[in-house]
């Protein structure tokens, strides 16, 4: 399709080719999308950019009213920027949870249900607090008092893997005393080393008797009996249900906690839902989880300070959480005045309420590999498909399912066989490249399908670095007929810990091992064929590269180079590079040299290693094998 024919203003368009230097926003840390765990969201300001620009670009050719479809939508962050700019929206997702969270995040709520609403929780806690507050009650080893015991710690006694052959010793519990004023930790054997002055600290250095949450007696009959599919990728093992993943202590609280909302929910079925997602929010803390609540692998328990919260004061945040997250969704989307009008019939039953204008969102529970089965057409594509076997979602939000109610397990085995994903479960034949690939093309067809030809725009985040799965997803999209538009964009993830940090600046290939790729398309329907390269020929294009990008900047530091050349080669091979020595590639041509210069950060001062073209003179040249061997930086 030539340039003529598209019916999308490219000069516009290209405003996104700098997204590169817009820093992401963390979405756990924006409060209308952070409420609520979910795998994989995006950052809202990236994506707002992106729908802004596809939203002028496609306007300027005549449009009014703009669709947009996420067929998979998570947890709703593309459709919630969609509504904000003022698009119609279709989120469509297979996992139920999806699909519940998304409903949860943008309904509008009215002044007189959030009263209702603050009431009945009210109401739910007092419940709850009267048949439960005792299992959280400690006392006092300064006073003597009653205290509530706030975050028990345990250590493992065994090696045990599986969560139900472990033996746990109480060794800790944070605790507040409304009589002392202590706030902080009883501890067995041990004292907190330099505890903060700032802080009401107390250390009690002596035994504490305290019933553990692991006693028998706890009435945990309202559990969930939910067996988890083998995935020791994910800390699952065999016979391992939902309830290992808690005390029984938890266990107790949370079917009493269900009980009481699911017969609030009969009373009044706006405010039962909402108190629903409240409950949901929680269950992540509800389980056993590491001291720093950031578990490296999901289901992980860890053998060493492993954490049991208070479920009383967890339920109390996450209500905030959640009221905030409702008064972000007013204030961002449904007081828009392109929106306001839509507060009473904000979300459609079918593709025919966005159609004929009379709601703005649609939010299905299906497969994107039968999307032309609920939508029509559209005008923008923001999606972000699964990354290979990077999170098996319908396995990971078992847990929810099983509290929830949101489905039965018959439909839930039913429901993996359909999950586009590769997966390391041995109960599942989720481990084929090939079945992979054929359903991206299912999906990407149906996309087609609704697509028009020259006019709608694809944006689609991916963020595997495996050629052979990269290539599952791009040589569908070649075949089916989308052409991309502008360069990628390379999406660095929120650093966030100082081992993060650490990796970034020890390794080169990190900073774009960890980015998400942003692409950008038009459908045009006409194939495009694929380009393979050797690993020779790999390694001349990053020759070329490098010798063109020294000429115009005169020297360039490894990273630099690296980054760079993982653009240029994905845009123009439609993969990334593969993972050949580059170091060893520069060191044994005779074009480059390497030479350094000093630097100064703060009060430090750096030794910076730079590549250069030979004669030029820029600098004394480095010790090679130095350099070879360690990083960008050094610090003197």
């Amino acid at each position: 399709m030539d340039e003529e024919e598209l019916r999308v203003n490219l000069s516009e368009y290209s405003r996104l080719e700098v997204l590169e230097d817009v820093k992401p926003k963390a979405p756990r840390d924006d409060p209308l999308y952070g409420w609520h765990p979910y795998q994989a969201k995006k950052p809202p300001n990236i994506v707002n950019m992106c729908l802004l620009v596809a939203k002028e670009s496609l306007n300027l050719e005549g449009r009014d009213r703009l669709i947009m479809v996420d067929p998979f939508a998570g947890s709703g962050v593309h459709g919630g920027e969609a509504l904000s700019l003022g698009i119609f929206t279709v989120l469509l997702d297979l996992c139920p949870l999806s699909t519940q969270i998304m409903k949860w995040t943008l309904a509008p709520l009215k002044e007189a249900s959030k009263c209702r609403l603050i009431q009945t929780f009210d109401k739910f806690m007092d419940k709850l607090k009267e048949k439960m507050m005792d299992a959280y009650m400690v006392k006092c080893p300064s006073c003597g008092g009653s205290a509530i015991g706030l975050e028990y710690r345990y250590d493992c006694l065994n090696d045990a893997e599986h969560p139900a052959e472990r033996e746990w010793f109480l060794k800790a519990v944070k605790y507040n005393c409304p009589s002392c004023g202590t706030a902080w930790k009883i501890l067995r054997g041990y004292k907190i080393m330099n505890p903060p002055k700032e802080m009401n600290v107390h250390v009690v250095d002596a035994p504490f008797r305290d019933e553990s949450g692991f006693e028998d007696y706890y009435d945990v009959s309202g559990a969930p009996k939910w067996r988890m599919l083998k995935n020791t990728r994910i800390n699952v093992y065999d016979d391992m249900y939902v309830s290992h993943l808690y005390t029984k202590r938890t266990l107790n609280i949370l079917a009493e906690a269900k009980r009481i909302i699911w017969e609030h929910a009969g009373n009044d079925p706006e405010i039962g839902e909402f108190l629903k997602a409240v409950f949901s929010s929680t269950l992540h803390l509800a389980k056993i989880t590491d001291y720093k609540r950031q578990a490296p692998q999901h289901f992980y328990i860890p053998k060493k300070d492993a954490v049991e919260l208070n479920l009383l004061s967890v339920f109390e945040k996450k209500f905030n959480d959640f009221i905030n997250a409702k008064r972000e969704a007013n204030s961002r989307i449904w007081t828009k005045p392109d929106m306001v009008e839509y507060i009473d019939t904000w979300l459609g039953k079918d593709f025919s309420d966005l159609d004929s204008g009379k709601s703005p969102l649609l939010i299905l529970h299906g497969d994107a590999k039968e999307l032309s089965k609920y939508v029509s057409y559209c005008d923008i594509v923001h999606t972000d498909p699964p990354y290979a076997d990077q999170v098996p979602y319908l396995e990971l939000y078992a847990p929810y399912f099983a509290w929830l109610d949101l489905i039965s397990y018959q439909d839930w085995m039913k429901l993996l066989q359909e999950e586009i994903i590769l997966s390391d479960s041995p109960e599942r034949d989720k481990s084929s490249v090939d079945s992979y690939a054929g359903m991206f093309y299912a999906a990407f067809n149906e996309v087609g399908r609704i697509a028009k030809k020259g006019e709608t725009i694809l944006q689609l985040w991916y963020a595997c670095r495996d050629t052979l799965f990269w290539r599952a997803l791009v040589d569908q999209l070649n075949k089916l007929g989308f052409r991309r538009i502008i360069k990628s964009n390379l999406i660095p993830r929120a650093v966030r810990t100082w081992k993060e940090v650490i990796t970034l600046a020890e390794d080169p290939l990190a900073a774009v091992r960890s980015a998400e790729i942003l692409r950008h398309y038009v459908y045009t329907g006409k194939p495009v064929s694929p380009i393979a390269l050797t690993a020779h020929q790999v390694a001349s294009q990053f020759i070329e590269f490098t010798e063109n990008m020294l000429k115009s900047r005169g020297k360039a530091s490894y990273s630099q180079l690296l980054y760079g050349f993982y653009v240029d080669f994905l845009d123009r091979f439609d993969t990334p590079p593969p993972d050949i020595d580059y170091m060893y590639t520069l060191v044994n041509s005779d074009i480059f040299e390497i030479v350094e210069d000093e630097v100064r950060v703060g009060r430090m001062r750096y030794k910076v290693k730079y590549v250069v073209l030979k004669g030029t003179g820029i600098s004394k040249q480095s010790y090679l094998d130095s350099w070879v061997e360690g990083d960008d930086y050094e610090a003197s």
